[in-house]
C-alpha cells in the first residue's frame, strides 16, 4: 500500500492571510467613514439644500448659472452604475477618466494603506477635464443637457430682488 502525504498547510496560510487582508480592506473603510461621518453628513446636508434652492448641486451653476467642468459627472456617475454606459458618456466623456483614477486611489488607500493623493495622474485628468469644458462651452452651448444656462441662480436672484 502507498501512502501519499499532503502538506495543506501552505493554502491554509494563504487563506488566512486573503481573509486578514480582506480584514484591513474593510477596517480601512470603516476608519474612513467614522472619521469623515460628519463632512459626509454636511455634504449630504449641502446637496439637499442646493438642490432645493437651486436644482442643483453644483455651486457654479448655482452661482452664476453657467455649467462648470465637472458639469454632468454626478449624473455621468449615477448612469454608469446603473449601467448605461453609453448615457453617461454622452453626459460626460470624461467618465471613463476618474472612473479608473478614484477606483486607482480607493484602492491605493484602503487596500495598500496609503495615504494622500497621486498627484500628477490627478492633474493630468484635471487638465483633459477642463479641456474637454472649453470644447463643449465652444460647440454645445448653450444646448443640450448638462452644457445649458441656469435661470434660477444666485446673481439672479439678488439681481431680481434689487431690481435690475
Amino acid at each position: 500500500m502507498i501512502t501519499i502525504e499532503v502538506n495543506i498547510m501552505p493554502v491554509c496560510r494563504q487563506r488566512d492571510m486573503q481573509k486578514m487582508k480582506l480584514k484591513m480592506v474593510f477596517i480601512n473603510i470603516k476608519k474612513d467613514v467614522k472619521d469623515h461621518g460628519l463632512a459626509i453628513v454636511l455634504l449630504a446636508v449641502y446637496c439637499a439644500v442646493m438642490h432645493i434652492l437651486f436644482e442643483t448641486i453644483c455651486p457654479v451653476a448655482a452661482v452664476t448659472g453657467f455649467p462648470c467642468p465637472g458639469c454632468g459627472i454626478t449624473r455621468a456617475f449615477s448612469l454608469l452604475f446603473t449601467l448605461h454606459f453609453a448615457e453617461a458618456f454622452r453626459m460626460h466623456a470624461c467618465i471613463v477618466l476618474w472612473v479608473p483614477l478614484i477606483i486607482w486611489m480607493l484602492v491605493r488607500r484602503w487596500v495598500f494603506g496609503k495615504k494622500g493623493f497621486p498627484v500628477v495622474p490627478l492633474i493630468v485628468v484635471t487638465a483633459i477635464t477642463l479641456g474637454y469644458y472649453v470644447f463643449r462651452m465652444v460647440t454645445v452651448y448653450p444646448g443640450e443637457v448638462p452644457m445649458i444656462f441656469r435661470e434660477k441662480n444666485l446673481i439672479n436672484m439678488v439681481m431680481r430682488a434689487a431690481g435690475m
